[in-house]
């Protein structure tokens, strides 16, 4: 896992750039080393990231956040082509949630995982969500590893024959809401696991 710079932060993106200094204030408060962006809900990535750099005036490494399912091929080449022009360092196959639309794209993890790899090199580390709950998702990891797959985030209830099977490789996915990172009991992200922190409007009331 030295791969990756601990602690660790997957962040949705803001729906406003006002918000950016309340980002900028999560990553200083949970000491975060490196960053994935989400924007599936919010400002684009390369914006979000853009002001974050001026904000905080310190060097972070950037993770991108991709949904396979969500993106159609050319919009997903222009994606990657724009996270290697500005130094993003990690690819982050996000797994479908509960409720999640319709897919209005078919490209494969493992098409993506092998092409990306052919173009960019070492440029980029990807990271497969996978929540490895039955032999499906092992079978799947197995597949994604082979076609260049650089680690995996696991689910906490993940199976511990599992997590012991692909140790070194896997990195466990925590969640973090905004409350808890305010608490006055939080000491910090701990070293080794990815933390998907949670700041959706109900979290968020008082803390803008």
């Amino acid at each position: 896992m030295a791969l990756l710079k601990f602690p660790a932060l997957i962040i949705k993106t803001p729906p406003k750039l006002i918000d950016i200094k309340f980002l900028a204030s999560v990553i200083t408060k949970s000491c975060a080393a490196t960053v994935f962006l989400n924007d599936a809900c919010g400002l684009n990535s390369f914006l979000t990231k853009n002001s974050l750099d001026a904000e905080l005036k310190r060097g972070l490494d950037y993770g991108l956040v991709v949904h396979l399912r969500d993106r159609g091929g050319d919009a997903l080449a222009s994606d990657i082509i724009s996270a290697a022009e500005m130094n993003f360092k990690f690819l982050y196959l996000a797994e479908p949630g509960r409720g999640s639309k319709p897919a209005v794209s078919g490209i494969s993890s493992c098409s993506f995982i092998s092409e990306t790899k052919k173009k960019y090199a070492a440029k980029f580390k990807i990271i497969v969500q996978n929540c490895f709950l039955h032999k499906n998702d092992e079978e799947l990891l197995g597949m994604q590893f082979e076609c260049g797959a650089d680690l995996a985030a696991a689910a906490p209830a993940a199976r511990p024959e599992i997590l012991s099977k692909y140790e070194g490789r896997t990195v466990i996915l925590k969640s973090l809401t905004a409350v808890e990172l305010e608490s006055a009991a939080f000491s910090g992200c701990e070293t080794g696991a990815l933390y998907e922190l949670d700041y959706s409007s109900d979290t968020l009331e008082g803390l803008i």
